[in-house]
């Protein structure tokens, strides 16, 4: 069984309205997450098989136990719009939802007021068979695992990409190879 994301969304911290609270019985989020009027998650990103998208590893500190939380994935190709968003990504903290690859159940990374920092990474290649490729990732700390949501409606919601932009075509933004 192939684990990881299968795909996540993203999102600026401060385009989220509320959180919301965790079910004590079960530690699940009662409801979904509500953004602020006229804001959309970033996505879906697709994370190819051969890609897990998506650790979590415990670590101690002298304050206690937290995880360090990472999210990313590679893609090929290099087009302006990309180059654009991935440059102005780095002012903000982002939370991210995404779908676990063997079981389907969307799980939440971040929060409203603490979110994922952003890394872009750009490579021309080096050789004819070789192509561009970016890499994006997300990076946290924080006191529990990513949370389980109930559901997620980001997942219907259309395609939008990084700068919040509904787009036609998957294949015209997240071309993964």
């Amino acid at each position: 069984m192939i684990g990881g994301f299968c795909k996540f969304w993203f999102i600026p911290i401060e385009e989220v309205e509320s959180m919301p609270v965790i079910n004590p019985a079960n530690q699940v989020l009662k409801t979904e997450i509500v953004l602020k009027a006229g804001k959309a998650w970033r996505g879906p990103v697709p994370v190819p098989d051969a890609q897990l998208g998506f650790t979590e590893t415990l670590k101690t500190s002298n304050s206690g136990p937290y995880y360090e939380i990472k999210v990313g994935c590679a893609y090929a190709g290099d087009i302006p719009a990309a180059r654009v968003n991935i440059d102005n990504m780095g002012y903000s903290q982002y939370m991210i939802v995404g779908q676990l690859r063997s079981t389907g159940f969307f799980v939440v990374i971040g929060n409203n007021e603490v979110g994922a920092d952003f890394t872009g990474n750009f490579d021309s290649g080096n050789t004819n068979s070789n192509g561009a490729l970016n890499t994006i990732s997300f990076a946290i700390d924080q006191v529990n695992k990513a949370l389980v949501l109930p559901s997620f409606n980001g997942n219907e919601s259309g395609y939008v990409d990084f700068s919040g932009q509904t787009i036609s075509n998957n294949n015209d933004y997240w071309e993964l190879e």
